[in-house]
């Protein structure tokens, strides 16, 4: 996503990355690696769990997951990984 952030910014699509780390934890990886995406410290895993976002033991925890959300909020596509 980072190396094709440009393409997105010219169709119009906001990327927005959820994860369950701590606001601090996430700044430094922001940093770290030059994203320019927002994100979003989801700590209390409110949003995760809403979007089904699932955890498995014996894979290491959260399993990925990719949504397109129109501007209406309704899930257009969604992709949920494996490992």
């Amino acid at each position: 996503m980072r190396d094709d952030f440009a393409s997105f910014q010219q169709l119009g699509v906001t990327i927005v990355v959820v994860t369950r780390h701590t606001k601090e934890r996430m700044k430094q990886y922001w940093e770290k690696e030059k994203l320019l995406f927002l994100g979003i410290a989801d700590t209390e895993g409110t949003i995760t769990k809403r979007y089904g976002q699932q955890w498995k033991l014996f894979k290491l925890g959260r399993m990925p997951a990719q949504f397109i959300i129109d501007c209406a909020g309704k899930i257009s596509f969604s992709h949920y990984g494996s490992s």
